[in-house]
């Protein structure tokens, strides 16, 4: 139909979801196409979210450079954007930075990421769930004590 960024968020989307399902080589190939129309068709926050997952998938398959530069790069347009997405880039920059053995770096993105899903609880409307905020607090506190662990290790 001619919908360029209609086309680019759904490829995003196709690309989570192949991602959900464990097809991370179908995903990220799905995901770098989705990106690359969101990009050219001006749809920055979903550009965000589709390098948000690529860097979870680099992650995922142990390519901490890549994740670290696709996370970095989602989480400058999240901020550009003023997206409620930042804490997830923030938390995943926090476990490449742990994984990384980098306790200072993990720390300081695992920080801003509770801050603003705090700031998001604080905001949420009265009588509305915050049960997936909750989760994801407890997700960036077992981050936390990772890095605690982290720190105490000897070397």
């Amino acid at each position: 139909i001619g919908d360029r960024a209609g086309e680019g968020d759904c490829r995003v989307n196709i690309g989570r979801a192949l991602l959900a399902r464990g097809a991370r080589g179908a995903a990220v190939a799905m995901l770098e196409r989705g990106r690359k129309l969101c990009e050219s068709t001006g749809r920055v926050e979903y550009a965000g979210i589709a390098l948000y997952h690529l860097g979870e998938a680099h992650r995922a398959d142990g390519d901490l450079p890549r994740a670290a530069a696709a996370l970095g790069e989602a989480h400058q347009l999240f901020v550009q954007q003023a997206s409620h997405n930042v804490w997830r880039a923030s938390l995943g920059l926090a476990r490449v930075a742990l994984a990384r053995g980098n306790a200072k770096a993990a720390s300081d993105h695992a920080r801003e990421a509770a801050e603003m899903l705090e700031g998001q609880r604080g905001a949420a409307a009265p009588g509305s769930s915050t049960a997936t905020i909750d989760r994801s607090l407890v997700d960036i506190a077992d981050v936390m004590a990772k890095i605690t662990t982290l720190g105490r290790a000897p070397g």
